[in-house]
């Protein structure tokens, strides 16, 4: 009877061992995973974004640059989208934008834009492979990776105006364009937007004559 309780025991120690053995295992397999997927997520997409960022912002400042000039047709620009009235004295009473116009050279500028982007995006991110290894310092080392996981999520375009005074009766009238990009970037295990904005002049006039105060801070476009 003592033997039989004996080797009763000795099975459940065994296996109650082999039971911590293998939540051991376990444990140590979770916290090899964890600190694998925070690695991936925190250190590696981080370095790849910071590369990705910096490369997205320059392509998309430069074909929005290119984008601008292409679509704004020849001849006086600030005639064709301005029109200003004055009073027997001269002074100027009426400021308004052609709004066809503008629509049509924004619409000119985003699709443009999306279509030079994509097409530069299509070859993929060059990323130096240390940055896939989280090695951001290293990434000036090495060959790189073209990242073809990235994509134009979209193109805006807004026009606004600006008014200065330059002298007497003398104001400076500018108009720029505002266009923003949005890219999508999917790094692995992450996936962020890269987002740039960008503010183009596209004419500038000076207008002689007094400009009513309340142009000033208004944006006519």
């Amino acid at each position: 009877m003592i033997e039989c309780t004996d080797e009763y025991i000795f099975s459940k120690n065994k296996k109650n061992k082999k039971r911590k053995k293998r939540i051991k295992k376990i444990m140590v397999f979770l916290i090899i995973f964890a600190l694998f997927f925070g690695y991936q997520r925190f250190v590696v997409s981080e370095s790849i974004y910071k590369t990705c960022y910096d490369y997205l912002t320059a392509s998309a400042i430069e074909h929005v640059n290119t984008a601008v000039l292409l679509s704004l047709d020849d001849g006086d620009v600030y005639d064709n989208i301005i029109t200003i009235e004055k009073n027997n004295e001269g002074e100027i009473v009426l400021i308004s934008a052609n709004n066809q116009k503008v629509n049509s050279i924004s619409q000119k500028i985003i699709k443009l834009t999306n279509f030079e982007l994509s097409s530069t995006l299509k070859k993929g991110v060059p990323v130096p492979w240390p940055s896939f290894f989280g090695l951001g310092y290293f990434s000036g080392f090495g060959k790189t990776v073209n990242l073809k996981t990235v994509n134009v999520a979209s193109v805006n375009c807004e026009f606004y105006s600006d008014f200065r005074g330059e002298g007497i009766n003398q104001t400076i009238h500018s108009i720029y364009a505002t266009v923003t990009t949005t890219i999508n970037l999917e790094i692995p295990l992450n996936n962020k937007s890269v987002v740039s904005t960008s503010k183009v002049l596209i004419s500038e006039n000076v207008l002689l004559g007094k400009v009513p105060d309340f142009y000033y801070g208004k944006n006519i476009l």
